[in-house]
């Protein structure tokens, strides 16, 4: 528990350095809730609800940006597997379609070309 200053109000003491950071970072979990697939949801309120439970403002702190981490990881596998699976199908569609023998060495490259938007 942090010291008392005298002669200064509950309101005007100063907030550990700690406590600022839990509340940045809880805040952040809040707002980022939204952005994770709705069977997953429920994982930054859990996160902030066992905040709580965690002993000392450095384990509080670890325990926020740990929870953190794991909201962006999810968010960002989840945005890396839509566009691997955009590209896979993209490049299956081009393979399949593309009319050619295979005996013609431009026809791969023209296939890299199509998929990849590049001219």
């Amino acid at each position: 528990m942090p010291r008392r200053r005298a002669g200064l109000p509950a309101l005007e003491r100063p907030v550990a350095a700690t406590d600022r950071m839990s509340s940045v970072l809880a805040g952040l979990l809040r707002i980022c809730a939204w952005l994770l697939p709705p069977a997953r949801q429920d994982w930054p309120e859990a996160v902030l609800a066992g905040a709580g439970e965690v002993p000392g403002r450095a384990g509080r702190l670890a325990w926020l940006s740990g929870g953190l981490w794991l909201v962006a990881r999810e968010v960002m596998m989840n945005a890396v597997i839509r566009v691997l699976a955009f590209a896979a199908g993209v490049t299956a569609m081009v393979w399949i379609g593309w009319p050619g023998a295979s005996s013609d060495s431009a026809l791969p490259v023209n296939r890299v070309y199509v998929s990849t938007g590049s001219s």
